[in-house]
């Protein structure tokens, strides 16, 4: 189910892409994806720590927003482009004629944008 959901994303993402024009629009699918895990991680992470005064929880957070970088780095560089565009070409395949397009894309276009906005509350509530 969350493999699902993730791909499905990430289909979003890049198709939001695609359709603007950007040429690398594969790759900018997996950037905002993991974007905003590292967003969730670090929305998570401030908080604890404040709560708890520790500011060593702070550094390990930073160290666990890493895990979304480098995941996203295996992706970006030591993939070829031949298995990201056969993957995209599966899930538009698969999402071709699904109902409600837009307004999926919306919610995965607020689901980003919502993590965003998540992680600056936290910083700004617990700074």
């Amino acid at each position: 189910m969350m493999k699902t959901l993730f791909y499905y994303c990430y289909y979003r993402i890049a198709q939001g892409y695609r359709f603007c024009g950007d040429g690398d629009y594969l790759d900018w699918g997996y950037r905002i994806l993991f974007a905003t895990f590292a967003f969730i991680e670090a929305s998570i992470v401030v908080p604890i720590s404040r709560i708890l005064g520790i500011k060593s929880l702070i550094k390990s957070g930073f160290i666990l927003i890493l895990i979304p970088i480098i995941l996203l780095y295996v992706r970006t560089f030591f993939i070829p482009i031949q298995c990201k565009k056969q993957k995209f070409e599966q899930l538009e395949k698969r999402y071709k004629n699904e109902k409600h397009k837009r307004l999926k894309g919306w919610l995965v276009t607020i689901y980003a944008i919502g993590t965003l906005v998540l992680f600056i509350l936290s910083c700004v509530i617990y700074a």
